[in-house]
């Protein structure tokens, strides 16, 4: 996820914060269907949650119907 975020950023202009925020929300949004993962660590203690991406690409209507 490391090298990801860091492929992202340099395509990203701006300030450091705006390259990483950038970059993480192109991260997030990934394919629809897909699996998103995330650990966090804790006090020694970690947890992992994964979630299934959403669809929202928005669909042409179809001018037949």
């Amino acid at each position: 996820m490391v090298a990801q975020l860091k492929d992202k950023k340099q395509y990203i202009s701006g300030s450091p914060q705006w390259t990483e925020g950038g970059a993480l929300q192109q991260l997030r949004r990934g394919e629809p269907d897909s699996t998103a993962a995330l650990a966090v660590r804790q006090a020694g203690t970690e947890k992992t949650c994964e979630m299934t991406r959403p669809d929202r690409r928005i669909r042409a209507l179809d001018a037949s119907a």
